[in-house]
Order: structure tokens, then sequence, then C-alpha cells
């Protein structure tokens, strides 16, 4: 759960291969940033690929994010490739749709 002024904001699952990273389980992430973890541990992101819709919360959703059940909450799928494009990370992840907006940008 991530936060904005004390509301929540961001619900996000993260699916991380055990293999590649057995002692991710004992890193504090209310001090350290996930991709950076990613990079000392020899798998730095270089590509992220993402998905997004545009979804009806949920009772379980409407109360973790703190809003109206059938509010619009935008859904991201995201994956995390390495510089040899393996997979890192898989996530997907609930925007409250009433805080968060989204630019889009070309790549350069």
């Amino acid at each position: 759960m991530r936060y904005a002024e004390k509301k929540p904001a961001v619900l996000v699952t993260s699916y991380i291969p055990y293999e590649l990273f057995q002692k991710f389980q004992k890193v504090d992430f209310t001090k350290e940033k996930m991709y950076k973890i990613f990079e000392e541990m020899g798998y730095p992101i270089k590509t992220v690929t993402r998905k997004l819709e545009v979804i009806k919360a949920d009772d379980t959703i409407s109360d973790l994010l703190d809003v109206e059940e059938g509010d619009l909450i935008f859904y991201f799928h995201t994956q995390s490739f390495s510089l040899e494009r393996l997979l890192v990370e898989y996530s997907i992840s609930k925007y409250r749709g009433d805080i968060n907006y989204f630019v889009f940008e070309p790549a350069q």
C-alpha cells in the first residue's frame, strides 16, 4: 500500500522470482527501494512494459483504497526486465481514480 498525504493512493502486488532473489524477504522496504535492490543484486531494470485498464472497485479494493464500491480505478499490469531481457518483476497496481492521473510520452 502506498499513501499520499495519509490517504491510501495505490495498492501494488509484486511477483518476484524467488530463485533470483532468495534474500529479498530480509529487505526492509520501508527503508529501501525495490529497483535499487534489484540493481544491487545484479539485475538492474532496463525496460518496463505496462498495460492500463480502467475497472470498477470491488468490495475489497473499496475498503483498502477508501473509495466507494464501483468507483473507477486505474489497473496496471507491469513487467520489468533486466538488461538481459530477464523478467525480474510482474506487478498489478490499483490506483485510486480520484487522486491519480498519468501522462504518457513517446520513448525517445
